[in-house]
């Protein structure tokens, strides 16, 4: 028996990973089981049971955490079935969420291959730096940036890296202009620079990222109300700046990047806690007067862009 244990916080990573573990094994007979719905027994019953055909069977354990909550006869059958060297089945645990482990997942770790994934410890730009020049693609930093800016994690980063390089695979080269004509900028980004535009009164600029939105068919009502998540998170981020809290601890509570969190920091030194207020206030009754039929989304939100 061999077991294979995955910590991983991002899907495809794990998934990728799985099917790297499979391919090793030819003619394999694989099943997975959710360990947050499943009985320990029934995964030690298929590790026990012989194949069929006499292939090596390989048991996938979802939400493997549940599998070392195991006690008393339940966790004694696991220890014995894992330490079988009379069999070639393979067992994987994935483990995808925030887990510090138990005894019982310790003993069993000291004779398992383990594995770790957490993306989130690897800087994105680097990771992305590393696909391109693997295919020999040719990128700037400054691209690499703005690809990241526009990925919100590592599998839509993942998705991007290989969308871009089969539209340019024949040049081997790729720009900011490939960016932003093959992928669509994250919402929240649009919503910060309507944000960053009303507070300088830019009237033009708000306008223009406004009707970009609406070709994306997002509605107003939609809009108004990532407007008032985005007021209070400024009157969150205006009062700890304001006790000395850092910009690495903000960017923390708020789990964004540091290069996020700055920009954050810099909007609320324009405006006062009294002008967030007003706005949030504003937005907020604005919210009601469209929900109520009081006022025409449209419309509400555009005299409210324009003050």
């Amino acid at each position: 028996m061999h077991t294979y244990i995955i910590e991983a916080d991002d899907i495809t990573a794990l998934n990728l990973k799985i099917e790297e573990i499979k391919s090793k094994i030819p003619d394999c007979d694989f099943s997975t089981y959710d360990m947050d719905e499943d009985d320990i027994y029934e995964v030690i019953d298929e590790l026990k049971t012989v194949s069929m055909f006499d292939n090596t069977k390989v048991v996938l354990a979802r939400n493997g955490e549940g599998l070392f909550s195991a006690t008393g006869d339940k966790a004694f059958e696991l220890q014995k079935t894992l330490v079988d060297t009379s069999t070639e089945n393979v067992l994987i645990v994935a483990i995808t969420r925030d887990y510090i482990g138990n005894e019982l997942f310790n003993k069993i770790k000291r004779f398992s291959t383990n594995i770790n994934l957490q993306i989130k410890n690897i800087p994105l730009d680097e990771f992305a730096d590393r696909e391109f020049k693997q295919d020999n693609f040719n990128v700037l930093p400054e691209t690499i940036n703005l690809l990241v800016q526009y990925s919100p994690d590592m599998s839509s980063l993942r998705c991007n890296i290989e969308m871009l390089k089969c539209y340019k695979w024949e040049y081997k080269s790729i720009t900011e202009e490939d960016v932003t004509f093959m992928i669509r900028r994250p919402l929240d980004d649009n919503v910060y620079d309507i944000i960053n535009a009303f507070i300088a009164h830019d009237r033009k600029r708000v306008f223009m990222l406004y009707d970009d939105l609406k070709t994306l068919n997002v509605h107003s009502s939609f809009l108004v109300s990532l407007l008032i998540n985005k007021m209070i998170e400024m009157y969150n981020v205006y009062i700890l700046a304001k006790s000395r809290v850092s910009q690495d601890e903000i960017a923390k509570i708020f789990n964004v990047k540091s290069g996020r969190a700055y920009y954050m920091i810099k909007n609320i030194n324009k405006v006062s806690l009294n002008e967030i207020k007003n706005n949030l206030d504003e937005l907020i009754n604005l919210d009601y007067k469209i929900k109520s039929g009081k006022i025409q989304e449209d419309l509400g939100l555009e005299l409210f862009l324009l003050k």
